[in-house]
């Protein structure tokens, strides 16, 4: 019974972290088996850049501005944080980036960005996107790579993603290189390396 229990739950994991409001939680990683030679990731750094965003909602405190910040969950990644943007209101402009491992062997993992209100006790998530590791190559390939000299503000530089339930986000994607794997993550030839 336990047995055919946990297959049920395996089998549908993906439905019962939405249905409990946590699909955007890695509840069981299995990325380590790659270390015991059971397949694994061929992963590269992507670091997104961060805008703005605009069009947020309230939070459950309408007599205060929203005091609001991004956060971004992605595969077996720790969750990366913007810093809070106190009395922001519906719109701000982060300027900030965070550096995701990407695995090109899974195009449809999701990162989730989250934009939320931060409070003395607890947080409030106002709106959010996902994107898919395909889509996060294809805003790399519209923006193209900048070096760390970059300045913001050019808004053909980004790309906007609509947020659920209102809203957008400004964004655009750097492939990193490490020094000792300078295979490129894209060949024009061929589509992933």
């Amino acid at each position: 019974m336990i047995i055919l229990f946990l297959v049920v739950i395996l089998s549908y994991r993906e439905r019962v972290a939405a249905a409990a409001g946590v699909e955007h939680i890695k509840l069981f990683r299995f990325g380590k088996w790659k270390y015991l030679g059971f397949g694994g990731g061929d992963t590269h750094v992507a670091e997104v850049i961060l805008w703005k965003v605009e069009d947020i909602p309230s939070g459950p405190n309408t007599l205060k501005p929203n005091d609001l910040y991004v956060e971004a969950h992605l595969g077996e990644n720790e969750p990366s944080r913007t810093r809070v943007h106190n009395n922001a209101g519906s719109s701000c402009t982060l300027r900030q980036t965070f550096q995701k491992n990407i695995d090109k062997n899974d195009p449809e993992e999701p990162m989730y960005l989250h934009v939320k209100d931060s409070a003395l006790v607890g947080n409030t998530k106002l709106a959010e996107c996902k994107i898919t590791t395909q889509q996060i190559i294809e805003i790399y390939k519209q923006t193209g790579y900048v070096n760390a000299d970059y300045q913001f503000g050019q808004p053909s530089d980004f790309v906007q993603k609509k947020l659920e339930p209102s809203g957008s986000i400004w964004l655009r994607v750097n492939i990193l290189q490490d020094d000792e794997d300078q295979r490129p993550l894209i060949d024009e030839s061929r589509g992933w390396c």
